[in-house]
């Protein structure tokens, strides 16, 4: 440009910008800014357009923008010029006058007094993950020394002719970079203030997922898992043992077997997964009950069942008793029972049943002389004796519900049962061979 009249100017400390008084004495002067990419430096726009310039300072520290002082040129009727500030935003920035020259008087130039001063600021990005940095630039007076601080250690650097100074910084964790002090040729030691925090972020945290209903489900059932922390999602290790809903952690039995159920929460930074084991079960199927049908009283016959894990029960602890662990079954008294096992798991409870004939001890005469109907017993309910009537001579014993006796007689006719609580009661009559006729009941009031 042959019409430019470059006077002063002023270049940034990382070297990428720069600002030119121009003083021209045609139309266009003011400010020029100019940019660089790689070596080639370019025109960005103009400020103070109209205003001739002669010198430049520029504050670089101000971030977002760079704060611009400059001297005017002399006013041709007054021989004053101005001290104008502008904050460089774009290329429409007013510019502000902070002083005018006396009359006869010009300023000759701008820059910032070599006091004890400095400031620092960062260039680049300062929040990123875990193994990443941020470059920190320490500006003041050219050839201080400050010392600066990361909260835990104190560093030092000199600052450069340009009075800056570039530091990187890879922290792990969050921190806030201070300054301490500065000392120059016209101080020592002085204390000065500034900080820039870098945020540093890692990858995000998850807590244990929580089964409150367990980790066991049945084919065709749900089971809700969750976790306390939000935002994340569900995976299946296997969709075709169980199915999770990637929002709510709903788990669907799909067929039987083992499947891990997994969790994953990501930020910017990555992603943290926790698992958890869950067990789908099939419906039962529980095997027909196998083993003798009949048992004589006194004697022991053994149950069996090709379903494992079940519970054996009888229908009459009377007749009957079973062990519910082995399936050994007793015979208590002549009659019938039924007696039953039961498999649980998490798709509920499945039972068969098998009925058994106790029969009186072989070498017994196991023929009734008095039958069932040839008995009665009268008052009932009773409240001090209960009365027998038969035809010939019976035995009794008195049961509680659960099948504990409580009483046993002989040749039974008047049975006090005055020391009996109130409540049902079980009768259980038997001939002079100690055949059962029959079990009945009567309530003590």
């Amino acid at each position: 440009d042959t019409n430019s009249s470059p006077l002063g100017f002023s270049v940034s400390p990382d070297g990428n910008t720069a600002y030119v008084a121009d003083d021209r004495s045609t139309a266009g002067k003011g400010i020029y800014k100019y940019t660089r990419s790689g070596s080639t430096w370019s025109f960005a726009y103009k400020l103070a357009n109209g205003a001739g310039a002669r010198s430049v300072a520029v504050d670089y520290s101000t971030l977002p923008y760079a704060t611009v002082y400059a001297t005017t040129a002399s006013n041709a009727s007054t021989t004053r010029d101005t001290l104008i500030k502008i904050v460089d935003s774009n290329s429409l920035a007013v510019y502000v006058n902070l002083a005018t020259s006396d009359s006869g008087t010009s300023f000759r130039g701008v820059t910032f007094a070599p006091g004890c001063c400095a400031k620092i600021y960062a260039i680049n990005a300062t929040t990123f993950c875990v193994g990443g940095s941020a470059q920190l630039v320490i500006y003041g007076n050219p050839g201080a020394t400050v010392t600066y601080s990361d909260g835990t250690s104190t560093f030092t650097v000199t600052l450069n002719a340009s009075g800056t100074d570039t530091i990187t910084v890879s922290p792990t964790a969050t921190t806030t970079y201070s300054l301490v002090d500065i000392t120059t040729s016209v101080c020592s030691h002085t204390s000065i203030t500034g900080d820039v925090v870098v945020t540093v972020n890692g990858v995000p945290g998850v807590d244990d997922i929580s089964a409150d209903f367990g980790t066991t489900v049945c084919v065709g059932s749900t089971l809700v898992l969750g976790d306390a922390v939000p935002g994340g999602t569900w995976s299946s290790s296997d969709n075709s043992i169980a199915t999770v809903d990637a929002a709510s952690g709903v788990v669907t039995g799909v067929s039987a077997g083992p499947v891990t159920i997994s969790y994953t929460v990501t930020n910017a930074c990555g992603s943290t997964t926790v698992t958890i084991g869950i067990t789908v079960e099939a419906p039962l199927s529980v095997a027909a009950i196998t083993g003798a049908s009949s048992v004589a009283v006194g004697s022991t016959i053994t149950l069996s069942d090709a379903t494992p894990g079940g519970t054996w029960s009888s229908s009459d602890v009377l007749v009957a008793t079973v062990d519910p662990l082995t399936g050994d079954v007793t015979g208590i008294a002549t009659g019938v029972v039924v007696i039953t096992y039961s498999v649980t798991n998490s798709c509920g409870t499945v039972f068969v049943t098998y009925e058994v004939q106790v029969a009186a001890q072989k070498g017994i005469n196991a023929v009734n002389i008095v039958t069932a109907s040839q008995i009665s017993l009268y008052p009932n309910p009773a409240n001090a004796t209960l009365n027998i009537n038969a035809s010939e001579k019976v035995n009794v014993s008195i049961l509680s519900v659960d099948g504990k006796v409580l009483i046993e007689q002989k040749d039974a006719k008047v049975i006090n049962v005055s020391s009996l609580a109130n409540g049902v009661y079980i009768v259980k009559v038997y001939n002079a061979e100690n055949v059962l006729i029959t079990n009945s009941r009567f309530t003590k009031n």
